[in-house]
Order: C-alpha cells, then sequence, then structure tokens
C-alpha cells in the first residue's frame, strides 16, 4: 500500500510559490493553494500543474513562521537536483516534527529552524532583504541620477576600475526588480516596522519607508508602460523610470 503523501498550502502563488510548488510536486508532494482571488491566467496555471485549489487561505495556514531568502526554486539541468533558496522557519512546531514525510519536507525546502518563537524567522528575512534590496533602491537612485547628469558612462566606468564586483550587483538589481517593485513597497514597510520595534532605531528606520518609496515610483514607471517589457536591459529601466520621475516633477 502506497504511503500517503504529506499536503503543503502555498500562500501566494507568484513566481516564488510557483517555482516552491513545482519543487515539491517534483518530490512527491501534494500541493494546494488558494487561487479565489488570482488573475484566470494564475488560476489555469495552477490547475495545469496539478496544484489542488481551495476556497481561503485559512485552509492553508499552520502555526508557523518562515521566510524565504534567495531566488525561485529550479531545476538543474541535466540532473535531478534543484537550485533551491533557504527557508528559515520558526515557532513551537517545526517543519520536520510533521507527522507526514515532516523531515523529507524539512530536507526537499532546504529549511533551517530557528527557535519556538513566532516572528523570529520574519526578522530574519527582513534583515537579509534590508541588504539586498536596499542596496538595489541605491543602485536605482544613482543610476538614474548619473544617467541625468549625463554621467552614467563615467559611473559604470569607475565601478568597473574600483570595484567590478559592486557594478555587476547593481545592473543586475536594477533590471530584475521592474515586475517586482510593487510587491516590494510594502516589504520596505515591514522592514522599517522590524528595524524599529525589534532593532530599536525609532527614527532611523524611516530610510526604509523613503526606500518603499523609490519602488513604488518603479512600479508606476512599469504601470505606466503596461508593463516591464523593455526593462529587463539596464537602459530600458532606466529611461522608464527617469521618464517616469521627470513627469511626475511636471505634475
Amino acid at each position: 500500500m502506497a504511503a500517503s503523501k504529506a499536503t503543503v498550502g502555498v500562500l501566494s502563488i507568484g513566481q516564488m510559490g510557483f517555482g516552491i510548488a513545482q519543487l515539491l510536486l517534483a518530490h512527491g508532494f501534494h500541493v494546494v493553494t488558494n487561487v479565489s482571488d488570482r488573475s484566470t491566467a494564475t488560476q489555469k496555471r495552477a490547475k495545469s500543474a496539478s496544484i489542488e485549489c481551495v476556497s481561503s487561505d485559512l485552509e492553508l495556514v499552520m502555526f508557523l513562521d518562515g521566510g524565504i531568502i534567495g531566488g525561485p526554486p529550479s531545476p538543474t539541468p541535466g540532473s535531478t537536483d534543484w537550485k533551491r533558496p533557504g527557508i528559515p522557519t520558526s515557532g513551537p512546531h517545526p517543519l520536520s516534527d510533521a507527522p507526514i514525510a515532516g523531515p523529507q519536507l524539512a530536507d526537499v525546502l532546504n529549511t533551517r529552524h530557528l527557535d519556538g518563537k513566532i516572528g523570529t524567522a520574519s526578522g530574519l528575512k527582513c534583515t537579509f532583504a534590508a541588504l539586498s534590496k536596499g542596496f538595489t533602491a541605491l543602485a536605482l537612485q544613482s543610476f538614474t541620477t548619473a544617467a541625468s547628469l549625463g554621467v552614467l558612462p563615467q559611473l559604470q566606468d569607475y565601478i568597473e576600475q574600483y570595484n567590478p564586483t559592486l557594478k555587476a550587483r547593481a545592473e543586475k538589481g536594477i533590471t530584475g526588480c521592474p515586475p517586482k517593485a510593487y510587491r516590494w513597497v510594502e516589504e520596505m514597510n515591514q522592514i522599517g516596522q522590524c528595524f524599529e520595534v525589534e532593532g530599536g532605531w525609532p527614527d532611523s528606520a524611516n530610510v526604509f519607508r523613503n526606500v518603499a518609496s523609490v519602488y513604488e515610483q518603479l512600479a508606476v514607471a512599469v504601470e505606466e508602460r503596461g508593463g516591464s517589457e523593455g526593462m529587463e536591459e539596464l537602459p530600458g529601466a532606466l529611461l522608464a523610470l527617469t521618464k517616469s520621475l521627470k513627469d511626475g516633477q511636471k505634475e
């Protein structure tokens, strides 16, 4: 008699959530999600991938805190291995203790249980995202300002000369974030709240509310273009954001 498959709920079935779902399905888990408030295309994509669709988020929730650090899972070409993000978790019930395939699930998802408190894992995610996405926001402001001044090539030359790793990271961040900008707005606000309450930075944490406004402006630029097409290359991304900023100043 075949062993029962553990059921895993994916709360949001966007790019990251769908990648996690595919990883789980590839390892024999049963995946459920709620797409009742998502687009028709998302609903069809979930159903075509053999993901069970439920009617509310309440059917997906477990008493468990966690965050995803890194990019969406993807299979390694020519191998059965997967490139996986890290998933720190916290709370009174470690995922590895789940009654059905808990250790296997914790391993497949590349989890690390931190402690028994709800909030610890989310806080770790905030501190990581503050560095990665905070840097990208600085790069967006720096590169668009240099472009407006007509010195972007010179800025790129100097960064290439004195810190080539920084140049690659900045350009990759700028071209990769336009389709995600609208989601990052609230995430930056949450980071500010975490740093204020947990980190003891009541005034300085406001910097992340300003970072949120950078991504809000980028989201506006994407919306004005009708999507992020053409922004996957550095000139297109900077041109769209610079135009949106200048149009906003005219209003």
